[in-house]
């Protein structure tokens, strides 16, 4: 059975809404609600099927930010001070420090490195309160 086919069973799907309740019914990145919501596995069970996961091993998020955290391998956590400082005019000074720390690399990169290099960045600067 395909990984999409197992998501459509009913024990995959009692679990998800066990997870989307205890969550407020929100995205736990972004606390965003009006968004269709999604659970993201941190951790998949050894088995494969994901209603075998532990609900600690899960967590409700949006589409979004499900796209961000699973594409660029980022926590929620991650995602909230990427959010709260992307948008504030710290960025730019973060941006910059990136972009050196960019050419480190030579082109040889990928975003996620950069992602994780704006959260260095922001930490050690005391940007994110």
């Amino acid at each position: 059975m395909k990984y999409w086919e197992k998501l459509k069973d009913p024990r995959w799907q009692k679990l998800r809404l066990k997870v989307m309740e205890r969550d407020g019914w929100k995205c736990m990145a972004c606390d965003n609600t009006d968004k269709t919501l999604q659970v993201h596995h941190l951790k998949y069970s050894d088995s494969g099927n994901p209603w075998d996961s532990k609900t600690e091993d899960l967590v409700c998020v949006c589409g979004n930010c499900h796209d961000v955290i699973s594409r660029y391998d980022l926590t929620t956590d991650e995602v909230k001070i990427l959010q709260k400082n992307v948008l504030a005019d710290k960025f730019l000074h973060a941006y910059v420090k990136i972009k050196r720390e960019k050419q480190k690399y030579k082109g040889d990169h990928n975003d996620g490195i950069i992602l994780k290099t704006l959260l260095a960045v922001i930490n050690s600067d005391g940007l994110y309160r």
